[in-house]
């Protein structure tokens, strides 16, 4: 949700949002405003079976909160960042910080998803080597990766069915 979003202003159509959605499918939201992390609004997430999107970008850094067997995690950054031809800062101690969210909650999780944002370092492939020699897994050659092209998507409304 945009960082203008917020619970004072915004708490009843975050509940009556959570009473519409349909529980077979999994759900996640990145609140950006800080004013949402407090223990009453993890128990919504909580019973609606939405994931608190854990975040570290420009607006605030998310409590690592688990509301669901889902972990998300997105890496966005500051957006000052504008030269993405490799990593233009160190961010090890910010991920060092989510891993360890990550390994201390990760009995709770049946599945993770992490995201790296370009401009959390300037290279998001690089990024998530670095996360996955943190989680002592082996790195990955982006050059050598096949691509698989399907069918492409001309609009954000047009779906695969």
């Amino acid at each position: 949700m945009p960082p203008s979003f917020n619970y004072k202003k915004d708490r009843e159509a975050l509940e009556q949002f959570l009473g519409q959605i349909d529980t077979k499918y999994q759900h996640a939201i990145e609140l950006r405003n800080k004013s949402w992390f407090k223990p009453e609004v993890y128990k919504m997430l909580e019973k609606a079976h939405v994931s608190l999107v854990w975040s570290e970008n420009q607006y605030a850094s998310t409590p690592p909160e688990a509301t669901s067997d889902t972990a998300y995690l997105r890496m966005v950054g500051d957006r000052s960042i504008t030269n993405f031809g490799g990593t233009q800062r160190d961010q090890g101690e910010v991920m060092r910080k989510w891993y360890d969210a990550l390994e201390e909650k990760s009995r709770l999780f049946k599945q993770g998803f992490i995201f790296f944002n370009n401009h959390f370092a300037g290279f998001g492939p690089g990024s998530v080597n670095e996360f996955r020699r943190l989680a002592g897994l082996a790195e990955l050659d982006w050059k050598k990766m096949p691509v698989e092209h399907g069918p492409l998507q001309s609009s954000m409304a047009e779906f695969q069915k």
